[in-house]
């Protein structure tokens, strides 16, 4: 097989060929859009997949510098129904910055301390014959030389620290950043060491995951990464095996087409699991600004 020219690798679709070679190859190689939704019920899965996009752009207009109350008074039109979760999100997400000792203030706008907050930017870097991208929700460089990736999440139920860590996203991001992140750090290389990534969770706010980075494991990564793009561009076309977690199909929108049933799997189901309810939210890598290396 012959990925076209100018393919991307990025976490949304290597963590779909970790889960499913088939998927990967539909969806990213054939481009094959199946009519099917992913979970049940429908208009409650694009709801949350909605909400999800909004708390998004809502911290991204505030770390931009938009006023908080200016934003606040969006949320009933952002939020589309009579619910309150987008405006729960919101509180947390306010309440977090003031409240959370360590790393709130390194996130809150205007409370500079020497900190420089990027949000919303993209980077890539090469890879074998490919770039690998990476969008990050926001990355503060503090005056200690501390780098900490931060991500947002609006998960229904708190993942476990294990599924975070086998996560393709904990180990691109890290490894990205320490790749091409030079140009951001002043022009001075980025020690692993000086990187931390942190998991926010707006359903959870005080339950931050904190996962720090290291010389060994970004060595660890590039090898598994380079490995992991070489074997994907090597395969013929009938090379693709279906998953053998019959589970993933559920929340798949080609399971009819690959004989593993009709039935979208149940959200509360979907929790169970610790799918990321982020995951589905398509990101058009055209519109970031984006920093090669």
């Amino acid at each position: 097989m012959t990925l076209q020219a100018g393919f991307q690798f990025s976490q949304s679709n290597l963590q779909d060929y970790i889960d499913c070679q088939r998927r990967f190859q539909l969806r990213h190689v054939f481009h094959i859009a199946w009519p099917a939704v992913e979970a049940m019920p429908a208009i409650e899965n694009e709801y949350f997949i909605h909400l999800g996009a909004s708390f998004h752009y809502l911290v991204r207009q505030h770390q931009s510098g938009i006023p908080v109350e200016s934003l606040t008074a969006s949320i009933p039109y952002l939020q589309k129904s009579g619910g309150d979760e987008l405006a729960h999100w919101w509180e947390n997400y306010l309440t977090f910055m003031t409240s959370y000792q360590d790393l709130g203030p390194i996130v809150q706008p205007g409370s500079s301390q020497g900190i420089k907050r990027l949000a919303e930017l993209s980077l890539s870097a090469p890879i074998s014959d490919f770039r690998m991208v990476a969008k990050y929700d926001l990355l503060a460089f503090l005056p200690s030389g501390k780098i900490i990736i931060i991500d947002w999440k609006t998960n229904r139920t708190r993942p476990k620290r294990r599924w975070l860590l086998d996560r393709i996203q904990t180990h691109i991001y890290p490894y990205l950043l320490v790749q091409a992140g030079s140009e951001l750090n002043n022009g001075h290389p980025i020690n692993p060491e000086q990187v931390e990534m942190c998991y926010w969770f707006a359903n959870f706010p005080t339950e931050i995951e904190q996962i720090y980075y290291s010389v060994d494991q970004y060595q660890s990564d590039m090898a598994f990464l380079l490995d992991l793009v070489e074997k994907i561009n090597q395969k013929t076309d009938n090379e693709f095996p279906l998953t053998h977690n019959d589970l993933n199909c559920r929340f798949c929108v080609y399971r009819s087409l690959c004989d593993r049933g009709i039935l979208a799997g149940q959200l509360d189901q979907n929790d169970i699991l610790g799918h990321d309810d982020n995951a589905s939210i398509d990101l058009n890598f055209d519109q970031i600004t984006e920093i090669d290396f």
